[in-house]
């Protein structure tokens, strides 16, 4: 009944229904604190959250690594993801073990405040934590260096995922044809969507408008109208 009111968005009722529980004699578990955590984090309550947390660990209880991620993955959610950050390495300090997924919210909480320096210190911490980066680490990374017009570093994200068996996805492809549109790099995204069509990939609808675009931005009306018949 506490998970239903915590999906729902109904954090009073949750709260009430948790304390009457207490008065009855119900006694909470870690599962029950990080039910309430995760609720405060989705409605954006990063400050109750948090209470909730040290009042679960005042009383004793061990947080799980459940929780830890919880708690790391709302602070990147509400903007927070400097305080996340170092969340993580006081955590670390005492035993846990982050995973991929740990550290993919962190740098996809600093691709959105476009800090890339704290991207690639995150970044350099998992490599030497001994945890391997996925598709959405890539993905995350990509999508950060293009947004600051960083093509060489985004292109080597693409080549270090190819070493490592991994495949770009379509938002991946999409992602770096859009860079390489925006610093006027036609050639480069023309390869990019090439490259989309031969790993049996299709284009979408925002991914010709950016071609075309860029295309009139260079008065290559002819291409223009070819990538428009497609």
């Amino acid at each position: 009944m506490i998970l239903g009111h915590c999906r729902s968005g109904n954090m009073d009722g949750a709260l009430d229904l948790f304390n009457a529980l207490q008065e009855r004699g119900f006694k909470a578990n870690v599962i029950t604190y990080s039910i309430l955590i995760d609720g405060y984090f989705r409605k954006g309550k990063s400050v109750k959250a948090l209470s909730v947390f040290d009042r679960m660990v005042d009383l004793g209880f061990l947080p799980s690594d459940y929780t830890f991620n919880i708690v790391i993955n709302g602070l990147c959610k509400v903007g927070q993801t400097t305080e996340a950050s170092l969340t993580l390495k006081k955590v670390v300090e005492r035993g846990f073990n982050p995973t991929c997924m740990t550290y993919n919210s962190i740098i996809n909480g600093f691709v959105k405040e476009g800090d890339i320096n704290s991207v690639l210190a995150v970044y350099t911490n998992m490599h030497e934590a001994g945890v391997s980066p996925n598709v959405v680490t890539y993905t995350s990374l990509i999508h950060g260096f293009c947004k600051c017009k960083n093509m060489d570093l985004a292109l080597k994200m693409r080549n270090e995922m190819r070493t490592k068996g991994l495949e770009l996805d379509v938002v991946s492809y999409r992602t770096l044809i859009n860079g390489f549109c925006k610093v006027r790099d036609i050639r480069r995204a023309r390869e990019i969507f090439n490259e989309l069509y031969d790993v049996g990939f299709y284009p979408n609808t925002a991914i010709y408008n950016s071609m075309i675009n860029r295309f009139r931005d260079f008065d290559s009306i002819e291409e223009a109208v070819d990538f428009h018949k497609k």
